[in-house]
């Protein structure tokens, strides 16, 4: 029954006019391996040398390769692709008992040219990558994250990289996880490793798990033929859609916080009640004496601080209502870090601070002016707030995208003898 399914998949994918062996110049199924040897399958000539990784007979699609995450890998003959634009896609398994513990393990890399690693983001994943080029962060590689995702034991799942030379996306399971701009994908250097990453000390952050049907491509896949590519050998229960389960996170729509969700294709969003709200921003304070001193798991995360000097030490939390707020934000870790992205400060007051009769609390969204050193710089007058707590959130948004929270704190506005008012 299933290869009368994979048949009809690789027709209809044929007969829409989807060719996946185009541009195909790597191609490893390790399902006829010759000693240490991986043949390319591809007909390029670009083949493999297995170094402790051991063969098994239960891949997605025939053999596979299992790595231990210590001193496996495959040793790539020579550099697959020629143009600036490529595609890598490969299915890995991760270890059940490694499954919380990949961060910064990678499944593939020619140093920065065709890396796919992982992050963790609380209990969730991440990709991450520094396929991209830029001229203002670490050694000229834009490091760009997908978006957050949750990995199941013993379960396959399919991941693909395409580059061009705007940005570069990630797909899990035939599904975008988005894409990051920078100015140019890098040439790459060092040894083309699967299972790791040489990164000029030899193979190190190393997979473990399983990898199977690997391909890399001399060009840009479009997002038909990634998701063509993830059913061409997907087993029958991932079919026929994905079902990856997006973690949590929280994004800021007019000046309301919702709860927005993915999970197997779909997005539920649901906006917070005051009291819920209120919660999230004192679990995603930042400490001192404006915040609950708790990073948020879900969300990223920066440094704010904040002064009622445009030259001051930023560690103000009171103020008076006539003065200004002066907001630095530091060590940004987003997806879309380094690239065209905007960070802004969202003020709040809850409805308790309100005089009686009004109706509405005040709330104000200002951008932030990005220094050279890549921190965020602003002001924000106070004279619409009452005295009481003011909620201080970082809000991030990219391509113009949903403004996403990444941290919160309070600060407070004095009454006009100098106290504290609740």
């Amino acid at each position: 029954m299933r290869a009368l399914i994979v048949s009809f998949i690789v027709a209809a994918t044929a007969a829409r006019g989807v060719d996946l062996q185009q541009g195909l110049v790597l191609y490893y199924s390790f399902d006829h391996l010759a000693g240490n040897l991986v043949k390319d399958e591809s007909g390029c000539g670009c083949d493999g040398q297995i170094v402790n990784a051991t063969p098994d007979p239960a891949g997605v699609h025939g053999g596979c390769l299992h790595f231990d995450g210590r001193t496996a890998y495959v040793k790539v003959s020579r550099n697959p692709t020629t143009n600036a634009n490529y595609s890598v896609a490969l299915w890995f398994k991760p270890e059940p008992s490694k499954l919380r513990d990949l961060d910064y393990h990678n499944m593939v890399g020619m140093n920065r040219r065709y890396q796919i690693g992982f992050t963790t983001n609380g209990p969730h994943h991440r990709f991450y990558t520094h396929c991209l080029n830029t001229a203002s962060y670490g050694y000229g590689a834009l490091r760009a994250d997908s978006g957050i995702f949750d990995l199941v034991p013993d379960r396959w799942y399919h991941v693909a990289l395409v580059t061009e030379q705007g940005g570069a996306s990630f797909y899990l399971n035939g599904r975008s996880l988005g894409m990051v701009t920078g100015d140019g994908v890098n040439r790459g250097d060092r040894q083309l490793i699967i299972g790791g990453i040489d990164n000029g000390a030899g193979p190190a952050y190393l997979f473990p798990g399983w990898i199977d049907e690997v391909r890399f491509y001399d060009r840009q896949l479009t997002d038909e033929e990634v998701a063509a590519l993830f059913r061409k050998d997907a087993p029958q229960e991932l079919l026929p859609s994905a079902p990856v389960a997006l973690g949590p996170s929280y994004v800021l729509k007019d000046g309301v916080f919702y709860l927005r969700t993915e999970k197997d294709g779909g997005v539920e969003e649901r906006a917070l009640s005051e009291s819920e709200t209120a919660a999230l921003l004192g679990k995603a304070g930042a400490g001192g004496n404006g915040g609950a001193g708790v990073a948020q798991e879900n969300t990223s995360v920066c440094d704010i601080g904040f002064s009622n000097d445009p030259h001051g030490d930023q560690d103000v939390t009171y103020f008076m209502p006539d003065e200004k707020l002066y907001v630095r934000v530091r060590d940004v870790d987003m997806s879309a870090a380094n690239t065209n992205f905007v960070v802004q400060v969202f003020l709040s007051q809850s409805n308790s601070t309100l005089n009686a009769g009004t109706t509405e609390a005040p709330r104000i969204l200002k951008p932030l002016d990005r220094a050279r050193d890549s921190s965020f710089h602003g002001v924000v007058p106070l004279e619409s707030f009452r005295p009481g707590s003011v909620w201080v959130s970082v809000v991030a948004t990219d391509r113009g995208a949903q403004a996403v929270l990444m941290r919160s704190s309070r600060i407070e506005i004095l009454d006009q003898n100098g106290n504290v008012t609740h």
